[in-house]
């Protein structure tokens, strides 16, 4: 299977991950269910931008095998294999993230799990990094600890 083949697929299964979760979030009650909707509605928006993205690569992959078709059909190559390596790479550490964060603290966890995922999927500029890393932490932050009032989870070096 092509990559642009796959980049279809794949927003298809997130079309309709993203429909089905919009369904299960206007079953809850209507004082509970803003922040499900509303991630619902990002979700939907996002994978209809991916979907409407792969369609345009897909046609324009389609025009360009059209136009040079030299028969071998080979697409991938070691750096899209290198590239899936990196990502399952950065979502197989999520089990260190969970052990980081109840050893020592959420910020500091998110920040090591940020930065270390950042420099698996090869990107090497330091203050880019560090400033995603600062930005996504303090987004986070904001929305669960102060938006949504969630209790933080004792640690084991910071107490609780």
């Amino acid at each position: 299977m092509r990559p642009h083949d796959r980049s279809l697929l794949f927003a298809v299964v997130l079309l309709v991950l993203a429909v089905l979760c919009l369904s299960v979030a206007f079953t809850y009650p209507y004082d509970s269910s803003g922040f499900p909707r509303g991630v619902s509605v990002v979700f939907l928006i996002f994978a209809i931008v991916h979907l409407v993205t792969s369609m345009k690569d897909w046609k324009g992959q389609e025009n360009l095998d059209e136009a040079s078709n030299d028969g071998n059909g080979s697409a991938s190559g070691s750096g899209a294999g290198r590239a899936w390596v990196a990502a399952l790479g950065v979502f197989l550490s999520a089990p260190f993230y969970i052990l980081l964060a109840r050893l020592f603290d959420f910020e500091i966890a998110t920040f090591v799990y940020l930065v270390a995922g950042m420099y698996l999927l090869k990107m090497r500029r330091p203050f880019v990094v560090v400033l995603v890393a600062i930005g996504t932490l303090l987004v986070v932050k904001g929305l669960f600890f102060y938006l949504l009032d969630v209790s933080r989870a004792p640690t084991l070096v910071f107490g609780g």
